[in-house]
C-alpha cells in the first residue's frame, strides 16, 4: 500500500512537470500537504495532496475529519486511479462539504434490516458523483482548476 502512496505523488509530481511547473515532493512529517508546486511564469504556488488507488472502485476512502486547515490553506486533492492514469482535481474548499454531507447521511440512516448503522468515520471521494464543472461534465485530468494555471493563456 505504501508504494502506491509514493507512485500517486510523483505521477502527479510529473504531471505537473510535463505542464511547465515546478514541482517537489514534501517530507514525510508535513501533514496533509504531499506536493508543492509553482508556476515559474506567473509565481503562482499551490499546496497538494495526493490520494491513489489502483483497484476498479470509483472511491477513493479518506480517514479522519474534516480538515479545516486544509480549506484555510487552499489545498487542493488530486485523487489519482493509477489502474487508468487518470486524475480527479478538487479543491479542499469544494471537497470537504460534499464528503462530510454524504458521511452524515449514510451516519444517520439504517441498515437493510432495520438496524441503526455504525457511524463511519472515513469520508469517501467518488469520482463518479464529486468532480463535475458547472454543466454536469465529469472533471478528469482538469490540470487547469489548479490555481497555478489560473490568469494563463
Amino acid at each position: 500500500m505504501a508504494s502506491n502512496g509514493i507512485a500517486g505523488e510523483f505521477y502527479v509530481a510529473a504531471q505537473l512537470t510535463k505542464l511547465g511547473m515546478i514541482a517537489t515532493l514534501t517530507g514525510k512529517n508535513t501533514k496533509d500537504i504531499d506536493i508543492l508546486a509553482a508556476n515559474p511564469q506567473t509565481g503562482k504556488t499551490c499546496l497538494i495532496q495526493v490520494k491513489e488507488k489502483a483497484n476498479p472502485s470509483p472511491e477513493w476512502k479518506m480517514a479522519g475529519q474534516v480538515k479545516e486547515n486544509q480549506i484555510k490553506m487552499n489545498v487542493w486533492y488530486v485523487f489519482v486511479d493509477l489502474a487508468n492514469y487518470n486524475c480527479y482535481i478538487i479543491s479542499a474548499k469544494e471537497l470537504f462539504p460534499k464528503l462530510k454531507a454524504r458521511q452524515e447521511n449514510y451516519n444517520r440512516g439504517y441498515k437493510k434490516n432495520g438496524e441503526k448503522r455504525k457511524p463511519d468515520p472515513c469520508f469517501y471521494f467518488n469520482m463518479d458523483y464529486d468532480c463535475f464543472d458547472k454543466n454536469g461534465n465529469k472533471k478528469v485530468n482538469n490540470w487547469q482548476d489548479l490555481p497555478l494555471f489560473q490568469g494563463e493563456e
